[in-house]
């Protein structure tokens, strides 16, 4: 951030499910803990690639694109598996 100019920094992203802004590095750490990949769910065993396709569709896991990677909530995992 420029002193002279006041404001945030462009970096700045703000979060609205923390209410909160942060720069991009803390934003990827957050998203880190918050999320797994989808290949890494299929490696760990903990559900197949077609139930989690079906998940994801039925709306009952959440799914986000970072870049060319799509990660889902561990969260939203959690209550699918507990169904």
């Amino acid at each position: 951030m420029n002193p002279k100019k006041g404001g945030r920094p462009k970096n700045m992203v703000f979060d609205s499910s923390i209410g909160k802004g942060m720069t991009l590095n803390q934003y990827a750490k957050h998203m880190k803990e918050q999320s797994i990949s989808k290949t890494e769910v299929v490696k760990r065993g903990t559900l197949t690639k077609t139930q989690l396709e079906k998940g994801i569709q039925e709306g009952h896991i959440k799914a986000v694109q970072i870049g060319t990677k799509q990660y889902v909530s561990k969260a939203s995992i959690q209550e699918y598996l507990s169904r």
